[in-house]
């Protein structure tokens, strides 16, 4: 018998390399720009205007209530960490 296809699909997220590169790549951002004086955390403004596009967004797994567990689809990051940092951005240029 078919599948039913109003039956959820699990959350495919990059590879497991990838999202490590992507992570990888998040820390060394934050990290140089620690080191060079820069502004490392979001203001509180914007992470709030971050939070409420990632919410809006089709990417965002879905039927996740709590955001400290909801990641991007497109990159696998955790939300509630990727909008806290000022050196990130959405991979939809959303933000």
């Amino acid at each position: 018998m078919p599948a039913d296809p109003t039956e959820s699909q699990p959350a495919q997220f990059p590879s497991l390399p990838q999202q490590a590169r992507n992570a990888a790549g998040a820390i060394f951002r934050a990290v140089r720009s620690l080191t060079q004086g820069q502004p490392t955390l979001s203001p509180e403004a914007l992470l709030a205007t971050r939070l409420a596009q990632c919410r809006a967004c089709p990417a965002s797994t879905p039927g996740t209530v709590d955001v400290e567990h909801r990641r991007c689809l497109d990159c696998g990051c955790y939300l509630f960490a990727k909008v806290k940092l000022m050196t990130e951005e959405c991979p939809r240029a959303k933000w």
